[in-house]
């Protein structure tokens, strides 16, 4: 009724600031996700062109400022948690275990593949070392 009545008297029809807030965030995110998304994309094919001068990263060994360093897309957030599920699971074996880490996606594995290492570590993995420790009731 509002926008019949504002016709009627020519009055202008009040605007809404709210919205145009809104669209100005909505259009700031949108930037930001397509800048993340461009630059892992031309670390991948930097990866690609050069893939002779891509340091290995032995998943399994390496340290939080290893991974962070060597890593592409890989900031400090997920480097612990790396070493987190490596703690608490046991090795990587292969990209879909490095999958299940939060943050680690299809793009962060395609601009790393010449750079991971899966090498085992020589440590048991956390659910044999479990089960050792159940069977001999924690005794040394």
């Amino acid at each position: 009724m509002f926008v019949v009545d504002s016709i009627r008297s020519s009055k202008p029809i009040p605007s809404r600031p709210q919205a145009g807030f809104a669209n100005f965030w909505l259009a700031g995110l949108c930037l930001v996700l397509a800048q993340f998304s461009c630059s892992l994309q031309a670390a991948e094919v930097q990866a690609r062109a050069n893939p002779e001068q891509a340091e290995i990263v032995y998943l399994n060994t390496a340290t939080v400022q290893e991974l962070k360093g060597g890593l592409i897309g890989v900031g400090q957030h997920r480097a612990e948690a790396i070493v987190a599920y490596r703690e608490r699971v046991g090795d990587f074996r292969n990209d879909d275990e490095l999958s299940q880490v939060k943050g680690i996606g299809p793009h962060v594995l395609s601009a790393n593949k010449t750079r991971i290492s899966y090498a085992p570590s020589g440590r048991p993995a956390a659910a044999n070392s479990r089960a050792a420790t159940r069977t001999t009731g924690g005794k040394n």
